[in-house]
């Protein structure tokens, strides 16, 4: 019985440590994602909310995602980065878009093509909550 735990445990060890390695990224992209370093081509002085250009990003950063709501346009390219040390995810609460787990300094870009509310968390901290709405 206690081999079976061990064993149990070294496993689900070394899966988490799999997914935490620094430099690693997921294989796994869906249609409408890609992993792409981030571009914050947006202009310092625009309002949380505002709606903007092609391109914007979100921080992860105090446990938190930095604005908690934004408005883009249809085609925008969302990208978070973690500045946190913890690892956090991105994940839609519809599963329309999941970064995985994103270590320090990485980032995960999603391109919104339909307009809606998308409600996201991270699935390691679930009170960390923010949304996207995305307009004509």
């Amino acid at each position: 019985m206690q081999k079976g735990l061990i064993l149990t445990s070294i496993l689900i060890i070394m899966i988490l440590a799999s997914g935490c390695a620094p430099g690693v990224e997921s294989s796994t992209v869906k249609p409408e994602m890609t992993n792409m370093p981030v571009v914050n081509d947006s202009p310092s002085n625009v309002e949380p909310g505002a709606v903007l250009e092609d391109q914007f990003s979100i921080e992860i950063k105090g446990f938190a995602f930095a604005p908690e709501t934004v408005t883009v346009k249809v085609g925008t390219q969302v990208t978070w980065t973690n500045l946190d040390s913890a690892p956090h995810t991105a994940t839609a609460d519809d599963l329309d878009f999941d970064s995985g787990i994103l270590n320090q300094g990485e980032s995960f870009t999603f391109q919104f093509n339909t307009p809606g509310t998308f409600s996201y968390i991270c699935t390691l901290h679930p009170s960390m909550r923010a949304t996207i709405v995305v307009v004509q």
